[in-house]
């Protein structure tokens, strides 16, 4: 990116970024309240309906921000019918010159879990759905929310430095 072109995206990426952090925060109290709901029964139906929107919503915004890095740092995003597991994978590797990682692969290969998660939930009846498939990422959630969290606010320190430089 050039340094004219960092004034102007910049800014507008970190805003975009924080926005759907505050969005995904949303997201992980929704989370945190439907686990009161089931804390002493298991979920019926219709909760495992609410999680699996709380848990596709959670990496979908995820994805944004992933999408958005893509774009305006990257270039573009990548091609293909596994695009999506390729923008994950293009999240935790360095690019000499371009940008540092923007999470580590530890965290890559938890929120693997959430997008093969989407995929299932997205290719499936509602009504197929199990707790067991999804509890990991229920418990998990607000940790790995955290996770997600800290790199980007590091990677935004990363790309702010870029525009003082």
């Amino acid at each position: 990116m050039s340094t004219e072109r960092n004034c102007a995206v910049i800014p507008r990426l970190a805003a975009e970024i924080e926005k759907e952090l505050r969005d995904l925060g949303t997201l992980a109290q929704e989370m945190s309240d439907a686990r009161l709901r089931f804390r002493d029964r298991e979920p019926d139906g219709y909760d495992l309906r609410a999680i699996s929107g709380i848990l596709q919503d959670f990496y979908t915004g995820i994805e944004r921000v992933f999408v958005r890095v893509e774009e305006e740092v990257n270039g573009g995003l990548p091609a293909g019918e596994d695009w999506h597991k390729q923008l994950l994978t293009d999240m935790a590797l360095e690019i000499p010159g371009i940008r540092p990682p923007m999470v580590s692969e530890s965290l890559a290969a938890e929120l693997d879990e959430y997008l093969r998660f989407r995929h299932l939930a997205r290719h499936t009846y509602g009504f197929r759905l199990s707790y067991d498939r999804m509890a990991r990422l229920v418990e998990r959630l607000e940790l790995v929310f955290a996770d997600f969290r800290a790199a980007c606010v590091e990677f935004m320190d990363y790309l702010k430095s870029l525009s003082k430089g």
